[in-house]
């Protein structure tokens, strides 16, 4: 718990004092991702860290007001985070409005909502504590409005959004997966350059009414490519540099509402624009994919099954089809329980994508069926690819005991030449499949005469 105290105060510190530096006017701040803070760690770890936060909130104001200095208005605007911001992540903990990390277009806008409507009773409450205690400021309590409501907004998204790209590489790492490809990382090394370079053109011609969102551009085009967290990140580089390079050529005749509406506009396309992708992307994979062990699923199969039958007929090249189905399956999930079986699916289909080479193809066609349709398999080369995975499932052992639970029964079918339909060929190996499993199971089977198997 200590560690968490601490971890909160660091992260608010810097956060504030981020905030100050970003000032793209005396009293507005581009981007306070301290809001962000709040609205994570309380969402994350509940209400029990609401000390921590007005901890955190004191230590931030230091620097620049210390406590013995503070009156009743740097009061009343902690109680404001405090019960907006620690509200919202409450209420957003109590009824699931907010999930982490943002996987969908439904998940971004949730998020964006949250955002929203907090940042703007935030906003709604700071001008009635400035309406009492600056009355020289209430004839500019439109600006402020504006500064507090898209500023908390920037930096409620950036601060949560980068959240999420963090949890999503950790959940990443720790699946063996890949991080990012190569390319992703020059765009958005490039997109953060195109960004800065624009943004000091503007700032030098005072032009951001007329050019000012073509900001939005390297984001949007390097999200379509690259997908959500691509997004999320491009957002976040883009207005750090646009910020960053805005202060340092002090374009003051730029007005600050003016560049907070443009921060709020990069995070919004690149969040909502990459997560329509994403799900874009993940509907199209469903759709041609088991969702279990991700494998094609029957559909799949048939339709890329008959493409690679078409050009064995027309290359006159060899094409084998190796079915196989597991022993005793319904056994295993008795035994062992359905968790058990799933992840011996798992297992199978893995073993499955690791024996085939690029051009093959593995599919789960049934509940414990699984077909490979091998290119340029001759008979030779497809007894002895049948061979191998018979061995490498009857290895296969899951359980706190790594007790060996699993075998396979195999039928295989040759496409030599001829007009057999991609249908004919997999009743062939199906046909053959029951042969085994009637001779013993745990065996391979040819539709003809088996070739000497040679490891």
């Amino acid at each position: 718990m200590t560690n968490r105290y601490l971890i909160i105060i660091a992260a608010y510190f810097l956060c504030w004092q981020f905030a100050i530096l970003a000032r793209v006017s005396d009293n507005v701040s581009a981007l306070y991702p301290a809001a962000g803070v709040i609205v994570f760690f309380i969402h994350r770890w509940g209400w029990k860290y609401l000390p921590a936060t007005v901890l955190a909130m004191l230590v931030a104001n230091l620097p620049q007001t210390p406590l013995w200095e503070w009156t009743a208005f740097n009061y009343l605007n902690l109680l404001r985070q405090l019960v907006v911001y620690g509200g919202a992540a409450l209420l957003a903990r109590k009824y699931n409005g907010l999930s982490l990390p943002i996987d969908s277009l439904n998940s971004s806008i949730r998020l964006l909502a949250l955002s929203l409507i907090s940042s703007l009773l935030s906003a709604v409450l700071a001008i009635g504590i400035f309406w009492l205690y600056s009355p020289s400021l209430r004839p500019y309590l439109n600006v402020i409005f504006s500064g507090f409501w898209l500023g908390d907004f920037n930096g409620i998204v950036l601060f949560l959004g980068l959240a999420s790209v963090v949890i999503t590489l950790k959940q990443q790492i720790k699946m063996g997966a890949a991080i990012a490809s190569r390319d992703s990382v020059i765009s958005l090394l490039a997109s953060s350059v195109v960004v800065a370079v624009l943004t000091a053109i503007l700032s030098l011609n005072n032009s951001l009414d007329l050019y000012g969102y073509l900001i939005i551009l390297p984001v949007l085009i390097g999200t379509i490519a690259f997908g959500l967290n691509f997004g999320i990140l491009a957002s976040v580089l883009a207005n750090l540099s646009a910020i960053c390079t805005y202060n340092l050529l002090d374009g003051q005749q730029i007005p600050a509402i003016q560049i907070q509406l443009l921060c709020a506009m990069v995070i919004c396309v690149g969040m909502l624009l990459g997560s329509a992708i994403d799900d874009q992307k993940a509907a199209h994979f469903d759709a041609s994919h088991d969702p279990l062990t991700c494998l094609i699923n029957r559909r799949s199969f048939f339709f890329f099954g008959k493409t690679m039958l078409e050009r064995a007929k027309r290359y006159q090249h060899s094409l084998a089809i190796i079915m196989l189905d597991l022993d005793h399956f319904k056994r295993v999930n008795d035994t062992y329980g359905h968790e058990q079986g799933d992840q011996l699916l798992c297992a199978v289909a893995e073993q499955c994508r690791s024996i085939t080479r690029a051009g093959d193809l593995s599919a789960r066609i049934g509940g414990e069926e699984f077909v490979l349709l091998i290119e340029h398999g001759d008979a030779s080369k497809a007894a002895q690819i049948a061979e191998r995975l018979r061995r490498e499932i009857y290895k296969i052992n899951l359980g706190e005991n790594k007790i060996a639970i699993a075998s396979a029964s195999f039928g295989v079918s040759v496409f030599c030449g001829g007009n057999e339909s991609l249908n004919d060929l997999l009743k062939s190996a199906d046909k053959a499949l029951y042969v085994a499993k009637n001779n013993g199971r745990n065996q391979v089977v040819f539709d003809t005469p088996a070739p000497n198997i040679t490891n």
